[in-house]
């Protein structure tokens, strides 16, 4: 049966095959990706890109946020983390914490 839309053609169809190219390496069906291999990826890691490929940024510890050194993405300590004293406060009917860092 003719298309009902004059310019469109459909043809061809099913899965790809052959040698893949660009960042995937192998031939299709089941080509993998070569660009961002990275060994030994474990749960909680994240993948960062350095100057000239890709690589691995281990899960950081309990109370380290995600931060930047200017360059790269680091882990750093919570600049309120070892604070010396804290308070509650009250104004207005409403409390606010209070944290003294040294």
């Amino acid at each position: 049966m003719p298309s009902p839309y004059p310019f469109v053609q459909v043809s061809g169809g099913g899965a790809p095959s052959g040698p893949a190219g660009g960042d995937l390496g192998g031939t299709y069906p089941n080509p993998t990706v070569t660009d961002l291999t990275i060994a030994s990826e474990a749960r909680g890691d994240l993948l960062r890109r350095g100057a000239s490929a890709w690589s691995r940024l281990a899960i950081g510890t309990a109370g380290y946020v995600l931060s930047s050194d200017g360059t790269d993405p680091v882990w750093a300590a919570l600049p309120w983390a070892n604070h010396t004293s804290s308070s509650t406060s009250t104004v207005g009917g409403r409390s606010a914490s209070v944290i003294c860092v040294r």
